[in-house]
């Protein structure tokens, strides 16, 4: 597990460097765009994604701090959605 998350939090970084901050040290960054939050919010309000009230609760426990809605669920809508794309 400690391995895949690693490798998973590289990846992010290589994306993190490759599309906001562009070698330069101190650069701000944001893991979610402003596109892909609106996105997600978009997706919610079309009722195609659910936050997922379980994982979000599991994972705050787990860590201990504040997390907000991370995970989500594919509603129907949503699948319809794909369905048609």
């Amino acid at each position: 597990m400690a391995d895949a998350v690693e490798e998973a939090a590289r990846r992010l970084l290589w994306a993190l460097n490759e599309n906001q901050a562009h070698g330069r040290e101190g650069a701000e960054v944001e893991p979610g765009s402003i596109l892909y939050r609106s996105a997600v919010w978009w997706l919610m309000d079309t009722g195609s994604l659910a936050p997922d009230r379980e994982a979000n609760a599991r994972a705050r426990n787990a860590s201990g701090a504040q997390h907000g809605d991370f995970a989500f669920r594919i509603t129907r809508g949503g699948l319809d959605m794909l369905r048609r794309v």
